[in-house]
Parts: structure tokens; C-alpha cells; sequence
């Protein structure tokens, strides 16, 4: 009975881990086939499904439907794993008891906390798209509001987001409020955000929001002769999009090498590293425009920092959890010493390290933020390569109204 009661969850534990990751691996592969709606159908049983992986496999189903441009989808499933991701938090004593004897992927899967920030940013940009500027500027809110907490609750100083500020500096545009639009464009240029026509919009919201002193600041250091009502009326005389690609596939987790019980986020290789548009006005087509995206937000950096920044509470648990094992083993080694040694065999080989993730998570956020005359446009997006050739990825026709913000969310692998 003994044996039974120790194989059952053992086979449980690695059967689920096993099953997670092939499913995945299913799912990653028609996201790189651009099947976005085959891949969400893929996820969406297990997504909406109370269980273990629930968590994982509802920012696999957000992302793929954001990607679909199903943003009010999307958005379900981030808000549903942002309230699960604060549940889990909570860990009952029987999960606690079987991470302990067996494995973590035995509990719950609760994310890594650079996921639970993360969520708030794409649920952020589904907003955005859906044109909702306030419910955005909400989730930005909450985000900040998460990396205030790990580092006072949790003593987890995480860098702040460049592209969070941004995104929060544009949403403010667009809601009119300068003087807020103000401090975030600066926050994200003193975080060292650079590209996405960061300089013009210093210059517009200074002027905007009767920062003389800032305006004559950022003149002076982007070596600009005027800056007045006409070009700030050129500037709002124009249509603008906001392009966000997700680019390359984020790390993935692997055993670490110097302790197979804990995970290591491993960098894919990437080769390409930026989206050029080239955009055609349909009503007049002598008029063309190229644009090439910057990186927003290097996710992979982000995300291997945050998890070394969880390493000794990782290392901890699972050391306590060792000398945990070798009591019991030792235990039941008293009344049967085959059965002590097979007990110990069991909860050593099921401690494995838990490598289960948001799959889906880009590298990084390449971005551009362009101004164009209002009109419709076929607008061609190619890849490039980090060899400087380009590839086409798609082509898309869209209406721009004059003072109206369009967000185009793609994706490029490889």
C-alpha cells in the first residue's frame, strides 16, 4: 500500500509535466505557422478548466488571441490570470506537503513574478487597441503597483518597465492630459528609452502642457531651432499608428545545470531583430513612408533578471525539501528498509526542476510609433534579418483618421 501511495503521485507528476509540455510544443508550432485561431482552440479546454496548469495555459490563450486580434478575448483570459496568479499566492498545506515530498509541478502553478508584472502590460495594449485609453492606463497603474510591492513586501527590487511608461505616455495623449503625458514620455527617455519618435514627443507634450523650461531643455539637446504652435499643429493634423511586434520567442526554462531541482531560463536563438514598414497612401500612391521598429522592452532580459532575483527563496525550498525526504525515507526505512530505499529512489527522481512557463512570451517588444497624412494606406511588413536582408511577413489595408491612433500588434519568429 506504501509503494502505491508514493508511485501514484510520482507518475501523476511527471505524466502532467509531460503532457504540458507537448501540448505546447503543438501550440508554439502554429503560432509560428501564424494559425492563431487553430492555436487558441488548441489551448482554450484547459485555459478555461480549473486545475494545476490552469495558470500557464491562460497566458498561452491570451497572447495567441491578442495576436489574433481577439483583444477582448485576450483580455478575459489576462484578467482571469491575474486573479488566479494573486490567489495562488495562497499555497494549502497538502500542495505544500506534496512540492515538498515530490516535485513543484505537483502544486498549482502560481507564475514567476516577472509573469504576474507582465500580464498588466499586454492587458494594458489589448486596451489600447480597443481604443479604452483610461482602462489601459489602469493596468499600467497596477503594474507599477506590483513592482512597488515585490520591493517593499519582498525585498524583490525589480527594474522598472521603460515601454510601460511609454505606452502610458501615449495613452495620456490621447486623453489629452499633457502635463501626465509629460512625465511618463520623460521617465521612459531618463530609463534610456530611445527610437518610437521619442524626441518629437518631448517636444510636443513640453510645449503642450507650458513646460517652457523642459522645451528649451530638450531643443537644445536634440538640436532643434523652433518649436511652436505650427509644429505642434503639423503634429495633430496627422494620423498615427502604434506598432507593437512581438519579436522571437522568449527563454525557455530548463533544469539548471548546477541543480537539476531548480529551473534556468535558457535565451533562444533569434535572427531577426526588426520589423521595416513601408506604408502607401491609396488615394495619392506617390506618397510612401518607411518606418523601422526599436526595441520597446527586451522581455528576455527582463524575465532572466527577475527569476536570479528568486533564486535563494527557490534554492531554499528546495533544500528543505532534501532533508525533508531523507527524514521520511528514513522513517519508513525503520519498519522496512527496501521500502525505505525505494521510497527514497522515488521522491528523488520525482524532484524535478518545475519548467513550466508562459511559452508564448515574446524576447522582446519591437516598437514604432509613426505619423502619417490621414487616408487609406497598404501597409507592407517585412522582417529583418540580422544580416540586413528582409523578408515579407503581411500585407494590410487600414483607414487613418486625422488626430486618431491606430495599434497594430504582429508577430515575427525566428
Amino acid at each position: 500500500m506504501m509503494i502505491r501511495l508514493l508511485l501514484f503521485p510520482l507518475l501523476l507528476s511527471l505524466l502532467g509535466c509531460s503532457t504540458y509540455h507537448l501540448k505546447i510544443r503543438k501550440t508554439l508550432n502554429l503560432v509560428d505557422q501564424k494559425q492563431y485561431e487553430r492555436a487558441a482552440e488548441s489551448v482554450k479546454p484547459l485555459a478555461f478548466q480549473p486545475g494545476g496548469d490552469q495558470l500557464a495555459y491562460l497566458l498561452e490563450y491570451a497572447t495567441i488571441q491578442q495576436l489574433a486580434g481577439n483583444y477582448e478575448e485576450s483580455n478575459k483570459a489576462f484578467q482571469l490570470a491575474d486573479e488566479i496568479s494573486e490567489v495562488k499566492d495562497y499555497i494549502s498545506l497538502s500542495d505544500q506537503v506534496a512540492s515538498i515530498v515530490f516535485s513543484e509541478s505537483m502544486v498549482a502553478y502560481q507564475g514567476d513574478d516577472y509573469e504576474k508584472i507582465l500580464i498588466n502590460m499586454f492587458s494594458a495594449m489589448n486596451y489600447a487597441a480597443m481604443e479604452n485609453y483610461e482602462s489601459a492606463l489602469v493596468e499600467i497603474r497596477r503594474l507599477n503597483n506590483k513592482l512597488n510591492a515585490y520591493r517593499t513586501e519582498s525585498g524583490r527590487d525589480y527594474d522598472e518597465n521603460p515601454f510601460a511608461y511609454y505606452l502610458a505616455g501615449i495613452m495620456w495623449e490621447q486623453e489629452k492630459k499633457w502635463d501626465d503625458s509629460c512625465i511618463d514620455y520623460k521617465k521612459y527617455y531618463e530609463l534610456g528609452g530611445r527610437g518610437s519618435n521619442i524626441e518629437d514627443d518631448l517636444l510636443y507634450c513640453s510645449y503642450k502642457s507650458r513646460r517652457s523650461s523642459d522645451l528649451n531643455k530638450y531643443k537644445k539637446e536634440f538640436a532643434v531651432q523652433s518649436y511652436s504652435k505650427k509644429e505642434a499643429r503639423q503634429r495633430e493634423q496627422k494620423s498615427e499608428i502604434l506598432l507593437v511586434v512581438h519579436q522571437g520567442w522568449g527563454p525557455r526554462k530548463v533544469p539548471n545545470p548546477a541543480w537539476h531541482r531548480v529551473p534556468v531560463l535558457r535565451p533562444q536563438i533569434n535572427m531577426i531583430r526588426q520589423v521595416k514598414t513601408n506604408l502607401v497612401n491609396l488615394d495619392s500612391p506617390e506618397t510612401k513612408y518607411e518606418y523601422i521598429t526599436n526595441t520597446g522592452v527586451n522581455l528576455e532580459k527582463i524575465s532572466v533578471a527577475a527569476l536570479q532575483k528568486q533564486y535563494a527563496g527557490l534554492m531554499a525550498k528546495r533544500i528543505a525539501a532534501r532533508i525533508a525526504k531523507q527524514k521520511l525515507a528514513r522513517e519508513i526505512g525503520r519498519d522496512n528498509e527496501n521500502l525505505g530505499i525505494l521510497a527514497k529512489v522515488v521522491m528523488d527522481v520525482s524532484d524535478q526542476a518545475d519548467l513550466r512557463q508562459w511559452s508564448t512570451l515574446p524576447e522582446s517588444l519591437q516598437v514604432s510609433r509613426i505619423f502619417v497624412e490621414p487616408g487609406n494606406y497598404k501597409i507592407d511588413f517585412s522582417a529583418r534579418h540580422f544580416d540586413g536582408r528582409d523578408f515579407p511577413i503581411e500585407t494590410e489595408e487600414v483607414h487613418l483618421e486625422k488626430d486618431k491612433l491606430k495599434v497594430i500588434i504582429l508577430r515575427i519568429s525566428g
